[in-house]
């Protein structure tokens, strides 16, 4: 790896710019300066001051970008700099991992080898990590009546084709989603398929589980202030110092442009916590009503009815951890278009860490409900 010196005037415009997050466009921005970490898939630019090194790396990951920040307050600059290594080296392996784990693009990865092997409709077993985020799954898909489910991999799949497929083709997929068609053994970690063709995808909880786990590797490195963002799926450490918090904006959803830029709905000053916003602005697709309207729905579906949500709505979530804000900002995303109240009601219930920013497109109208305090 090779450290660069950036001049000094670039230091200070990194510096005045100060440090923001934008949910919506999956955007960090925060300090950069004099030191550079260079390696051939990422960079890790850091300033050091005497007191403390600031430092940000950034790097592709499960189709996305994932950025890291921190602040290093070791006492030597060589023992900051070694350590920045270390992290920025760290953080890629841990998303490579579970990308490895967790892909549904990749039929080598675990999820798709153990879900075609279950097609025999016996028990197999997983490893510790896999059986890790699918007692999570289970959680969710429990709590959220259904509104969560990692069992709808055959429906995604059709809908990344480019050509609509069938209404045989959409129901036969159809009849393939949902976790009550898994048998989970949480205690022996195995799991047995009702019915074969039934396949998973994380996209509503992997990126939020990876930031969580990244966010473990910097704690174990003795960083706390930090701030990882995986796709607008944050884990929030300490803030950095003589902040009182992580600035994030909250944008506006903006009903039928999607050209227009994004305006400001509210910032907020974030410690210690997870926030996730799930928003169909940028990602919309065609589903099993396509075929007739020709318009397209959200990413996510409500896998209950096979169905991507119409209307266009934003719900950040704000929790204890990425994992749980990315897990329910989906489930909240689902429940929208139903007795939202009751949802909203069982999430609290479920731990009163829960806060909310939800916007949503009814009787041609924008709503929105916040729960800050």
């Amino acid at each position: 790896m090779v450290f660069k010196m950036e001049r000094t005037e670039e230091r200070r415009r990194f510096l005045r710019r100060g440090f923001n997050t934008y949910l919506a466009t999956c955007f960090t921005g925060g300090v950069m300066g004099t030191s550079c970490i260079e390696t051939h898939k990422s960079k890790a630019h850091g300033t050091f001051d005497g007191e403390s090194t600031s430092f940000q790396t950034q790097f592709p990951a499960m189709g996305s970008l994932l950025k890291v920040l921190w602040e290093d307050e070791g006492a030597t600059r060589s023992e900051v700099l070694e350590r920045a290594q270390k992290i920025d080296l760290g953080a890629r392996q841990v998303a490579e991992h579970w990308n490895s784990v967790l892909s549904d693009y990749d039929d080598d990865s675990e999820s798709s080898r153990v879900t075609s092997a279950a097609d025999d409709l016996e028990w197999h077993n997983v490893s510790s990590d896999f059986t890790a985020i699918l007692n999570e799954a289970d959680h969710w898909y429990q709590l959220s009546e259904g509104a969560f489910d990692v069992a709808l991999g055959a429906m995604t799949r059709l809908r990344r084709r480019r050509r609509i497929p069938s209404q045989e083709v959409w129901a036969k997929a159809k009849d393939q989603v949902g976790w009550h068609h898994v048998d989970w053994d949480r205690v022996q970690s195995r799991l047995r398929l009702k019915r074969s063709g039934v396949r998973f995808d994380f996209g509503a909880i992997g990126k939020g589980w990876v930031a969580d786990r990244i966010y473990d590797l910097l704690i174990a490195t003795g960083i706390q202030r930090c701030l990882v963002n995986f796709a607008g799926n944050m884990r929030v450490g300490l803030p950095p110092r003589g902040k009182s918090g992580w600035p994030v904006s909250i944008d506006a959803i903006l009903e039928g442009d999607s050209e227009r830029g994004p305006d400001e709905l509210v910032r907020l000053s974030l410690s210690q916590c997870g926030i996730s916003t799930s928003g169909d602005r940028w990602q919309r697709l065609p589903d099993a009503s396509s075929q007739a309207s020709g318009k397209k729905t959200s990413h996510i579906l409500d896998p209950r009815i096979g169905l991507g949500i119409a209307a266009p709505q934003s719900v950040t979530i704000i929790a204890s951890n990425a994992t749980r804000a990315d897990a329910a900002s989906t489930a909240s995303s689902v429940h929208l278009n139903g007795n939202r109240s009751h949802w909203l009601d069982r999430l609290v219930k479920s731990s009163d860490e829960y806060r909310w920013i939800i916007q949503f497109v009814e009787d041609e109208r924008i709503h929105l409900l916040q729960r800050l305090q």
